[in-house]
């Protein structure tokens, strides 16, 4: 079971696992709703029931964490991150649908209630395919097409009071679980229990804090606490204004039995949006650890197995409400959340570079939901520095794990901020979204961007900004304009001695001089970008480097193996553990194989990159890998299959337009069509891709 939530003992709810089991396993259940108040234990009986279910799922069971994201449109891309997937551009919803439609898994949508207009994602999930079933926790239901609607309540109270039942009761048991009881309860006592839990409406979340008073009085003494005030917490409807009114009394009795120090550190944690570690709690609040331990001794704070604190949401919205007073020290939190998360992502920015970089990938991911919440306020509030410290680890986290639209409004609002009081960083974030552009083949965007950057920027910009530039002008064809581009790169990376633009650019020249049908020179280009890459031991260049120089061989008969080439890209992508870099590695050693004649294995790698790319939406990746795929599928005697896949690529190349892996495509389909005799469109195929290559100026 996926899950990065650590489940506590759980007690009771058989007959509701039962039904609940019943209902989700029918034919005709997709999406199956837990709905009911705050802490009621809606999260750990979905938690329960994953668990008991995980082996009737093939493909596994994930749970999603809800409660940290701010607004609908990051329900999918937390969905796909937790799926471990990688998504480019274009519609998530349409992405998750068409990706989940084979799969037969359970996903478990915890704390769904603020992100309602989100539903709509879950319904379409949920009508493309049977196999994929969602278990969704909610306040209220979602109002979807499928939706079954399950309202848990409270634990059952035992209407008797004999010793044996009532230490088999749930709810007794539950509160009985804490340590600081110790087997000192007699039965008057045990029958006290159960008038505590019954003030409370059998909500687990009460009987838990109730019970966290037993360190300082006695059962009778709590029940009699619990009845002692009267105001509300979170009233929601009428009806149910009874049960928030038992439980807002175990909260105020809660906080008043904390010290004045734990009272403030309980309010402040509310600046946190899902989980914290102690580390981060002392750095924005500037309370010990202790003091947090304290809270946590006393069941206000929830605790994983790796040591995440977390809040319970309706104790986030209790502890909400006694901070929102407090408004300067409220903000000063805030800044010094900011502050401490993008620190966060400036300390993994070497690791983010290495080989092995999982471990900085999972701190960031796990604390995605505060790195979110820190960048918007260092940009709301122009914390400056603290968002220039962060942006570049920002920028490559965010294209590794495809949440490419994000990433190019992020820093189109930096770019924004920064416009008056820093020009320079200002132009930096616009390279930045221009980078983001062109992995969504916004490539006319793109070029506006970083011409712009290129007009106005000084030296500090201009080396990235020439280098996104080439590349842009390579992929659209403008040799010329990409080669100015690449030697004023190479030539300022040189005289600043900036080994990693050096090596950029490099890369660039042999990709532009492959392009040009020149290969001495990509050669020559390419295999220098070899050496300073291997210098600075940075395995995204090699592997774009390897591939350059196995194309150059598949295109040209110079310069070496192709095999060896695309295997070694291979091994360097896998090591990036990026499935945009592992899909263009089984590109290239298709192709080497498909030179070498070794038609089989060709095929075999490119069905692997067809079926990486469809993964992670990339145009450009399916539009490459379906061309791979179809002269394969055709040199195989496949033809129907091949034709299949040449006019996919077709499709998607009159999607993204006049391009210079457009142009390649027709050719391609104009050759396979010439071949099996349809005269006709392979003319027209021919006729586009000439248009293309005359609107580029090129010759083809």
């Amino acid at each position: 079971m996926n899950t990065q939530v650590q489940q506590q003992q759980f007690f009771g709810r058989e007959k509701e696992l039962s039904e609940l089991s019943r209902k989700l396993m029918e034919p005709g259940c997709t999406v199956l709703t837990i709905t009911g108040i705050g802490g009621v234990g809606k999260t750990s009986t979905a938690m329960k029931l994953a668990e008991d279910l995980q082996f009737r799922f093939d493909d596994g069971v994930y749970f999603v964490p809800l409660s940290g994201l701010e607004h609908s449109g990051q329900v999918a891309p937390a969905i796909a991150s937790k799926l471990g997937l990688r998504i480019s551009g274009g519609s998530f919803a349409r992405q998750l649908t068409d990706i989940l439609k084979q799969k037969n898994l359970l996903l478990v949508l915890d704390n769904f209630e603020h992100l309602i207009s989100a539903s709509s994602l879950v319904e379409e999930i949920g009508l493309a395919s049977e196999q994929v079933k969602m278990l969704v926790t909610s306040r209220t239901r979602l109002n979807i097409a499928g939706e079954f609607v399950y309202e848990l309540s409270g634990m059952t109270i035992p209407e008797e009071d004999t010793h044996e039942i009532l230490l088999s009761s749930p709810p007794v048991r539950l509160f009985l679980s804490n340590p600081d009881v110790d087997g000192k309860l007699d039965l008057d006592d045990m029958k006290t229990v159960v008038q505590i839990c019954r003030s409370v409406n059998g909500v687990p979340l009460g009987i838990v804090l109730a019970s966290s008073w037993l360190i300082e009085m006695t059962p009778p003494e709590i029940l009699r606490r619990i009845s002692e005030t009267e105001d509300l917490l979170n009233r929601e409807t009428a009806h149910r204004e009874r049960r928030h009114s038992s439980l807002r009394r175990v909260f105020d009795y809660s906080w008043m039995l904390l010290s004045r120090e734990e009272r403030i550190l309980f309010a402040e944690l509310s600046v946190f949006r899902g989980g914290f570690s102690e580390e981060a709690v002392e750095f924005v609040t500037g309370k010990s650890g202790k003091i947090l331990q304290g809270l946590r001794n006393k069941s206000l704070l929830q605790i994983d197995a790796k040591g995440t604190y977390s809040l319970h949401q309706l104790l986030h919205t209790f502890s909400t409400s006694k901070l929102e007073p407090r408004t300067t020290r409220k903000k000063t939190l805030v800044v010094r959340h900011a502050e401490y998360y993008c620190r966060l992502l400036k300390n993994n920015e070497k690791a983010l570079l290495r080989e092995d970089s999982s471990e900085a990938m999972e701190e960031i991911t796990k604390s995605l939901s505060e790195i979110r919440a820190a960048v918007a306020v260092a940009v709301e509030l122009k914390l400056v520095e603290a968002f220039l410290a962060a942006s570049n680890s920002l920028r490559h986290y965010l294209i590794r794990t495809g949440f490419l639209e994000e990433g190019f409004e992020i820093f189109r609002k930096a770019s924004v901020m920064l416009k008056s009081s820093s020009p320079e960083d200002s132009l930096q974030m616009m390279t930045n979204q221009a980078d983001f552009a062109i992995e969504m083949t916004r490539y006319e965007e793109a070029a506006v961007l970083l011409e712009t950057v290129l007009a106005k920027g000084g030296k500090d910009t201009f080396g990235s900004a020439a280098v996104s530039s080439g590349v842009v002008y390579i992929r659209t064809g403008n040799f010329v304009r990409a080669e100015n581009r690449m030697n004023s790169a190479l030539s300022f990376a040189r005289k600043s001695g900036d080994k990693k633009l050096e090596a950029r650019a490099l890369g660039g020249l042999g990709d532009l001089f492959n392009h040009k049908l020149e290969p001495a020179k990509a050669v020559y280009f390419a295999k220098q970008a070899v050496e300073v890459n291997r210098e600075l031991g940075d395995i995204r260049g090699l592997f774009s480097n390897f591939v350059t120089l196995s194309n150059i061989v598949v295109n040209h008969g110079t310069g070496g193996s192709p095999l060896k080439y695309a295997q070694n890209a291979l091994e360097c992508a896998e090591l990036l553990e990026g499935d945009l870099y592992i899909a263009l590695g089984h590109i290239s050693v298709s192709e080497a194989y498909e030179y070498q004649r070794e038609l089989n294995k060709a095929l075999e790698h490119a069905v692997k990159s067809v079926n990486l790319f469809e993964k992670i939406d990339s145009r450009w990746g399916l539009q490459s890998s379906l061309r791979t795929l179809a002269s394969v599928q055709f040199s195989l005697g496949m033809v129907e299959e091949s034709i299949a896949a040449i006019d996919r690529s077709i499709r998607i190349s009159e999607v993204i337009g006049r391009t210079y892996n457009s142009m390649e495509t027709f050719v391609t389909g104009g050759e396979i069509y010439e071949k099996t005799g349809n005269t006709d469109t392979a003319l027209d195929l021919y006729s586009t891709a000439r248009k293309i290559a005359g609107h580029l100026n090129i010759e083809k």
